[in-house]
C-alpha cells in the first residue's frame, strides 16, 4: 500500500536559460573540400527490362481534346484525288483554334481543312498554374480515300 501524495503549496522557481558563451564568428566548422570531378560518360551497359512507358510531353503542340473529323470533299472523291494538309493555327486561353491557315497539296482540301480544325478544342498550355495562349500551332490532316 502506498500512502496518498502530499500536496504542495509552492514550488521551487526554475534555473534561468543558460546565456550565449558562444558567437558565430567564433564557432570554427571545417570547410568541406569535394576532389575529383563528374564522369564524363556513364556506361551502363545493356539494360535488360527496363519499365519505362514512353510519355510525349511536347510544349510545341496543341493536344486536342476530340481529334478533327474532316469530311471528304466531295470534288476530290469524284476525281479520286488524296491529299494532305498542313494547318496553321492560334489556340487561345480557353483552347479554342484562331488564326487557321492551311496549306494543302491539292486546294480542294483547304476549306474543308480550317473548317475541321475550328471546331476542335484543344487542352490550354499551362504555364505557372495560369492557362495560355498557343502561336503557331501545326496540325497535320490526311485526305485518304478508302480501298
Amino acid at each position: 500500500q502506498r500512502s496518498k501524495p502530499k500536496r504542495i503549496d509552492s514550488a521551487q522557481k526554475p534555473p534561468p536559460p543558460p546565456k550565449v558563451s558562444a558567437t558565430k564568428s567564433q564557432i570554427n566548422l571545417p570547410t568541406p573540400r569535394i576532389e575529383g570531378a563528374a564522369p564524363t560518360d556513364l556506361n551502363l551497359g545493356r539494360m535488360n527490362s527496363l519499365a519505362i512507358d514512353p510519355v510525349a510531353i511536347s510544349d510545341r503542340d496543341a493536344q486536342p481534346i476530340r481529334p478533327p473529323a474532316p469530311s471528304y470533299p466531295q470534288r476530290a472523291a469524284e476525281r479520286g484525288t488524296e491529299g494532305s494538309c498542313d494547318v496553321r493555327f492560334d489556340v487561345d486561353t480557353r483552347g479554342r483554334p484562331y488564326n487557321i491557315s492551311a496549306t494543302c497539296t491539292d486546294s480542294v482540301f483547304k476549306r474543308e481543312a480550317e473548317r475541321a480544325v475550328s471546331k476542335v478544342e484543344f487542352a490550354p498550355k499551362i504555364i505557372r498554374g495560369k492557362a495560355a495562349e498557343r502561336r503557331n500551332v501545326v496540325y497535320p490532316l490526311e485526305f485518304k480515300l478508302a480501298d
